[in-house]
């Protein structure tokens, strides 16, 4: 039987994914049916962010089905970053061979186990080598999102088995950290039962940053943002009415944040705004729904493609009259609404497309959210309309250990 090599991994501290808290770390453990001469033994933990684009320079879109419709062939360009790359040489201890030497170490039949240990920190090596100029989403991102390496993403997606169409532009761009492990066979190997000069071994890892984990600390003070409806709401004789939400912060949110309770600092703030006095008419707020929309996109070189998609977070009966006087604006209180105080973001932990929900960016890949609210308005009894706001939102994962160090892996 050939050598074997096969890597344990210790599990994450949260059973899900690393973090840049702790270190990932194992054993690489080399099995041996009979003496072998081992030239070297080495362990390595690589990241990649890779993109791809199914329109060719030509212009035209450059991707088949497969003809038992299993699978998609992309014959686009491709784009790829690598973000971390180290290597440690476990076997023989370096130094203690010269490279020129063909012949290796003997050693006898048995198990052998050496351990190991990474930890994801730092910015992407990319960056830090300038290798990124020329990808068009570089110059657009903020300095600090790629001060920090990307978050895995489309990891488990090789992309050849594509079967649904809207997932073909999901499907371009992925984020990858790998632990590899590689034996190099010394002197005759077909003495030693193989003629391969390297035996391997991977093992995939999901990584989670802090970036993507950690409600960043802004203590600044500075004006209000304000998201307005994307169009007034026509009442009789010629009144308009606006519908907007104010934050006193770019929106940031956590999983399990509370929504629209009062003080979360979400859509606890709302206001109607009238251009003149609506006491002469009625308005109950009839339905209110509250979705998440995505947007990646995916870059190679200066071309980029885009995937937008939508959840339904929220859709609730409001039935709700609101009290016109002579105001011209007006706080929309819905805190007696029990549905929607007990709503928290992202309870369920959903998994969207095999992704967990968080923003992110690296060189060339972009994933961002929005909020959109759409309310449902029966004006003076009788006319229905809408009024929808759109708000930027940096979403964030679940964060176990944001206050302390987690315990040492036994």
């Amino acid at each position: 039987m050939s050598p074997k090599v096969t890597i344990e991994l210790n599990p994450p501290v949260n059973g899900s994914y690393y973090t840049d808290y702790e270190e990932i770390a194992g054993r690489v453990v080399l099995s041996l049916s009979r003496p072998a001469s081992v030239k070297r033994l080495n362990v390595s933990l690589r990241g990649l962010s890779q993109t791809r684009t199914i329109l060719g320079t030509d212009g035209r879109y450059q991707y088949t089905q497969s003809a038992a419709g299993g699978g998609t062939i992309y014959d686009g360009d491709h784009s790829t970053h690598v973000v971390y790359h180290r290597e440690v040489q476990l076997f023989p201890p370096t130094g203690k061979i010269d490279d020129s030497d063909d012949d290796g170490v003997s050693l006898a039949k048995g198990s052998y186990g050496y351990d190991f240990a990474f930890k994801l920190l730092g910015s992407p090596d990319c960056v830090q080598k300038r290798n990124c100029k020329g990808e068009s989403l570089r110059d657009e991102q903020p300095k600090a999102s790629l001060c920090q390496l990307p978050p895995s993403f489309n990891d488990k997606n090789d992309g050849k088995a594509v079967d649904r169409a809207e997932l073909v532009y999901y499907a371009l761009g992925r984020v990858r950290y790998k632990v590899n492990a590689q034996l190099e066979m010394g002197g005759d190997r077909k003495l030693f039962g193989t003629s391969k000069k390297n035996v391997t071994a991977s093992s995939l890892i999901s990584f989670m940053p802090n970036v993507c984990r950690q409600q960043p600390q802004d203590d600044t003070v500075g004006p209000e943002f304000r998201f307005q409806s994307l169009d007034s709401v026509k009442l009789a004789h010629g009144l308009h009415m606006n519908f907007y939400v104010i934050s006193a912060k770019p929106l940031t949110v956590h999983r399990m944040d509370y929504l629209f309770r009062r003080g979360c600092g979400k859509f606890d703030d709302m206001y109607l705004m009238f251009d003149k006095s609506p006491a002469a008419h009625s308005l109950k707020a009839k339905r209110l729904q509250l979705f998440l929309n995505e947007e990646t996109t995916y870059a190679v070189g200066k071309r980029s493609d885009r995937n937008d998609s939508s959840l339904l977070l929220m859709s609730t009966d409001l039935n709700q009259e609101i009290p016109l006087g002579e105001d011209h604006v007006l706080r929309m209180d819905l805190s007696k609404n029990s549905a929607l105080n007990r709503l928290r973001f992202n309870e369920e932990d959903y998994v969207h497309r095999g992704n967990r929900l968080y923003s992110f960016n690296s060189c060339n890949i972009s994933r961002e959210f929005e909020f959109k609210l759409v309310i449902h308005w029966v004006v003076d009894g009788k006319r229905s309309c809408k009024s929808e706001v759109a708000i930027p939102v940096t979403v964030l994962v679940d964060d176990l250990w944001a206050n302390s160090l987690p315990p040492p892996y036994e």
